[in-house]
C-alpha cells in the first residue's frame, strides 16, 4: 500500500468527512481534506496601507507627467498653435525680450512662460536663437 491513501466515504456536506491519510511506515494520521483547500487572499492593515501608498505614488507620477506634457497642460501650449517668434540679437537678454513682448506684465513671469514654452532650462539665450513668445493675456 502507498504511503498516502484517500479514505472514501459519503460526506454530509462537500469537503466534510473526507480525509487524506498521510504518514510514514509506522502509522498514518488522518488530515481533513479541507486543510488542503486554498483560501482567499486577505490583506492585513499594513498590506492595505502599502497598497494605498503605492497607488498614491502612481497617481502622483501620472499627474506630474501630464502637467509636464506641453500638449496636455493647457491652452497656452496647444499643439499646432500659432506663436509669434523673435530671433535673439547679439547682446540681447531674455529679460529684454520679455519686457518687449509683454510690457504690462512682470518680466519674471514672462521669462518663466518663455522658458516653459521653448523648453529652456535657464535664462541663457544665444544670438541667432529663435524664441517662441507666449500669447499675450
Amino acid at each position: 500500500m502507498s504511503s498516502a491513501t484517500v479514505a472514501m466515504g459519503t460526506p454530509a456536506r462537500p469537503g466534510a468527512g473526507t480525509c487524506v491519510a498521510a504518514g510514514n511506515a509506522t502509522g498514518s494520521v488522518a488530515v481533513p481534506a479541507t486543510a488542503f483547500r486554498s483560501t482567499a487572499v486577505r490583506l492585513t492593515r499594513r498590506g492595505r496601507a502599502v497598497l494605498g501608498a503605492g497607488l498614491l505614488v502612481v497617481a502622483l507620477v501620472l499627474g506630474l507627467l501630464i502637467k509636464q506634457s506641453p500638449s496636455l497642460a493647457g491652452d497656452e501650449f496647444r499643439a499646432g498653435a500659432q506663436y509669434e517668434y523673435v530671433v535673439v540679437e547679439p547682446g540681447q537678454t531674455l529679460w529684454q525680450i520679455a519686457v518687449a513682448a509683454a510690457p504690462d506684465v512682470d518680466p519674471r513671469v514672462t521669462i518663466m512662460r518663455i522658458q516653459d514654452l521653448n523648453g529652456l532650462s535657464d535664462a541663457a539665450v544665444a544670438a541667432g536663437q529663435r524664441i517662441a513668445l507666449p500669447p499675450s493675456s
